[in-house]
């Protein structure tokens, strides 16, 4: 997470020009797809096999 917004704000944000919007671009890509995994994760039926006790 960390390398994907900080590394790749920073070459959309600074090095392509694209600034803060870019970067905030960039963050809501990031939010999307790590929803995207969450959501296939939790339609799994796999996480229901562990416990927590």
């Amino acid at each position: 997470m960390w390398v994907i917004r900080v590394g790749i704000g920073y070459i959309v944000g600074i090095i392509l020009g694209y600034g803060l919007p870019g970067i905030y671009l960039v963050w809501v890509c990031e939010w999307a797809l790590r929803g995207t995994i969450f959501l296939i994760r939790f339609k799994g039926k796999r996480w229901y096999a562990h416990q927590l006790s």
